[in-house]
């Protein structure tokens, strides 16, 4: 038996949908030797029994605290992150709180603790490398133990969108665009689901705002919805650079064509691409997947063929699994 723990200070949130406790808890299916526990304290008498503990996104004083007292209790330390934290720009809601409590000192200090890295992307792999050498990519995944990963046939004339309130300046960037194709094509609809959005959705008609919502419901949503695009517009910095593509995982379920920014996450099989040197290239883009629907629906296609043999969570999770095995044989 490996006794497996896992510390995440946000446990309903989309890192540990992705990243935690919803890939490990699925682990059982690959190897039922393995035992899984979320830990909501930190002590050596829940540490007793454990062979590695892993923390997600380790900032805060007492990630610091608890990974100390494993590191000299000789349990093995896994670190995961999803996001370039010292690269969020000033706009960004988070900015000043990860400046003032000395978090992006803490995430350094965990990573130098680790025993094994983990991150989504490529990019922050090599942003983090500095701090540990044993720095290992699992892509995003959809869970497909969940939800079925299901052709869709038929979509609806919707564009939609999807984020949370760390977007607002994203979506202000392509505002201008995104009015100038919801005039010239009045026939469509567009969905936005999440907060801090009326600085688009109130100048837009046909237009259906639903505020951030849990996952569970949200994953209903874009599954009756069937958009027939998905829109992923992001400004070109660092920390977006380092972005994973969940955005682009869900829309494929939801049966959308994807438009997405030249970065290296979005760079699939199937993604149509705006250009970083002319961001009105998202307009042109986005009517063309207007105008063409056969495009959209072979775009579809080679995005959803190619999650269903690479990034569905029963696949990805092997790797997970390899580097349990590491750790214990070391």
């Amino acid at each position: 038996m490996i006794n497996f723990k896992i510390i995440d200070s946000n446990p309903q949130g989309g890192c540990s949908y992705y990243r935690s406790i919803g890939p490990f808890s699925k682990l059982k299916y690959l190897d039922d030797s393995i035992s899984i526990e979320c830990l909501s304290q930190v002590s050596w008498p829940v540490l007793a029994d454990a062979d590695i503990v892993m923390i997600q996104r380790p900032i805060i004083d007492n990630h610091i605290d608890s990974l100390k007292m494993i590191k000299d209790f000789g349990i093995k330390i896994w670190v995961d992150i999803d996001d370039c934290l010292h690269e969020i720009p000033p706009k960004h809601p988070f900015y000043e709180n990860i400046q003032c409590h000395n978090m992006l000192h803490h995430l350094e200090q965990s990573l130098i603790m680790a025993n094994v890295v983990t991150v989504s992307t490529q990019t922050l792999a090599g942003y983090y490398a500095k701090f540990n050498k044993n720095i290992i990519v699992i892509s995003n995944a959809f869970n497909d133990y969940n939800y079925k990963f299901e052709k869709i046939k038929k979509t609806v004339d919707f564009i939609n969108w999807r984020g949370s309130n760390t977007h607002y300046y994203d979506l202000l960037e392509y505002k201008q665009f995104i009015l100038s194709i919801a005039e010239k094509y009045p026939r469509w609809s567009w969905s936005f689901i999440g907060d801090d959005t009326k600085h688009i959705t109130d100048y837009l008609n046909n237009c259906f705002s639903k505020k951030e919502t849990d996952l569970l419901k949200y994953n209903k949503y874009i599954s009756e919805l069937h958009p027939a695009i998905s829109i992923v517009p992001l400004v070109f910095n660092k920390f977006n650079m380092a972005k994973s593509n969940c955005a682009w995982l869900e829309a494929t379920y939801s049966g959308a064509a994807v438009l997405a920014p030249t970065m290296p996450e979005f760079e699939m099989p199937g993604i149509t691409l705006y250009n970083k040197n002319n961001i009105q290239s998202f307009e042109y883009q986005l009517d063309k997947l207007i105008k063409n629907e056969k495009l959209r629906k072979e775009n579809y296609e080679k995005s959803y063929e190619y999650i269903k043999n690479n990034l569905l969570l029963s696949i990805v999770n092997k790797k997970r699994l390899q580097i349990i095995n590491s750790l214990i044989e070391k």
